[in-house]
């Protein structure tokens, strides 16, 4: 099915909480960000996928990402690190990582506030020229 004027953004995302892992497919959006909480490192997940219904031969991959508590997951649509500000420079996806890096010891929602605000002062004013989606998932071990 087809949205006029909308994007669909489709992640297939499935944990296996006995064996602390989780299996990531991308389908033509931007690179899943997976910080490690152990190694303190940042990691872009691209599997190389073609964008779903652009032909009904296409074949999708899908990694295999072993996680742990504390570990986080950021999802996001394309519009977040193309956001432009006044001389039209895009935010970049250097910019997100270090962003994502400096408050990884944080909740996602304050992960998100963070976030949004940074976006909102590098605009400075200029039109939003796409729109941005964001999910923050924190890995939790009971």
């Amino acid at each position: 099915m087809l949205f006029k004027g909308g994007t669909v953004i489709v992640v297939d995302y499935y944990s296996d909480y006995a064996v602390l892992g989780c299996y990531c497919a991308n389908c033509g959006h931007p690179p899943l960000l997976h910080y490690d909480e152990k190694r303190a490192t940042l990691s872009l997940l691209r599997t190389g996928n073609p964008a779903l219904g652009l032909s009904a031969q296409s074949e999708y991959s899908q990694d295999r990402i072993s996680i742990s508590a504390g570990d986080i997951f950021l999802f996001y649509s394309g519009g977040l690190p193309e956001t432009v500000d006044a001389d039209g420079r895009e935010f970049s996806q250097d910019q997100l990582q270090r962003l994502v890096l400096s408050y990884a010891d944080q909740d996602p929602e304050e992960i998100y506030s963070h976030l949004i605000i940074t976006i909102a002062q590098y605009r400075s004013g200029s039109a939003q020229l796409n729109d941005i989606t964001v999910l923050i998932t924190k890995v939790q071990v009971r």
